[in-house]
């Protein structure tokens, strides 16, 4: 089947900033299904629903401090093969070494993961919807003058068939919107 063209791109405004600012996390089997593409729109590629759980799906939010943490995906297409796929890649960074988050990111090294990204722009794209996502790497440091980072630095990867969708806009704060029975944990 050939693919077809349907559109251009004309200059954009300057209008975007770049940057992360929270993500969310949560295990990637409870979105196997019910992830549903906007039927209005549905060349947008946009989520407008995600699995409807009872009691609510719960993601985990981790804020992050201004610059430090990006999303970057990566085309990757093999000529030779046919094939073509995304590599998308979150990069983070928290403050200070915990007991606790210790033992919770022991937890997330260990599961495959949905990941969630809200930007500096309010949007907020699903990583590894297909296949999952991964805690790939990562360190822990206490630094070694006094203004040093003491904290964790962490990358999460997925390697996925299509590029990451982006999830309807919310209302007042992320996933509040009627579609999504999703709870956030800690709530704002």
């Amino acid at each position: 089947m050939p693919c077809t063209l349907s559109s251009g791109r004309l200059l954009q405004c300057k209008d975007k900033i770049g940057g992360i600012k929270t993500i969310f996390i949560a295990n990637h089997d409870l979105f196997t299904t019910g992830v549903v593409i906007d039927p209005t729109v549905p060349s947008s590629g946009e989520i407008s629903a995600l699995p409807s759980i009872t009691p609510a799906l719960t993601v985990y939010r981790y804020e992050l401090s201004q610059g430090v943490g990006d999303f970057i995906e990566t085309i990757t297409s093999s000529v030779e093969n046919g094939t073509v796929f995304w590599e998308q890649v979150v990069n983070i960074s928290l403050m200070q070494l915990t007991a606790a988050d210790r033992l919770e990111l022991q937890n997330v090294a260990q599961t495959r993961l949905a990941l969630f990204v809200l930007d500096n722009n309010d949007n907020i794209w699903m990583v590894g919807q297909y296949d999952s996502a991964e805690l790939t790497a990562g360190t822990a440091a206490t630094g070694t003058a006094k203004g040093d980072a003491n904290g964790y630095t962490l990358t999460f990867t997925a390697s996925e068939k299509l590029p990451a969708r982006r999830v309807e806009s919310y209302d007042a704060v992320p996933f509040d919107n009627s579609a999504f029975n999703i709870t956030v944990e800690p709530s704002y």
